[in-house]
């Protein structure tokens, strides 16, 4: 269990054209470049379609582990360095943590009545 967050990644550059490209790649390479650099194939990471517009991309991501969904965006943070860096003006990775709500999801409940029965039985 952790706390959920949402990012959202502004990516300026240089030209829409590249910006352009930059959406394509994510999409069909930013796992490939993960599982390279941590020389592991087993992780978690969604990324919804990025949006362009003109030199612009945005990304958002989430996760029900906000150090999940900064891991992720500084991944995608060491993919545009390493694959755009003359091409890439500016990053901001902004994160956002709900506060002050309640959450409640009757799976969680069912698990940890499963795990608090296994504890009694032993």
């Amino acid at each position: 269990m952790g706390q959920y967050a949402e990012i959202t990644i502004t990516a300026d550059f240089d030209t829409s054209k590249t910006a352009e490209k930059v959406c394509v790649d994510l999409e069909k390479k930013i796992k490939e470049f993960i599982a390279k650099r941590e020389k592991n194939e087993d992780f978690d990471f969604h990324i919804q379609a990025p949006e362009q517009i003109v030199e612009n991309v945005t990304i958002y991501l989430n996760s029900g582990r906000s150090q999940n969904a900064e891991w992720q965006a500084e991944q995608i943070f060491a993919y545009m360095k390493e694959n755009y860096k003359k091409e890439l003006e500016n990053f901001n990775a902004d994160m956002t943590i709900p506060e002050g709500i309640i959450s409640y999801c009757k799976d969680d409940e069912e698990e940890i009545d499963e795990a608090t029965e296994e504890i009694e039985e032993d």
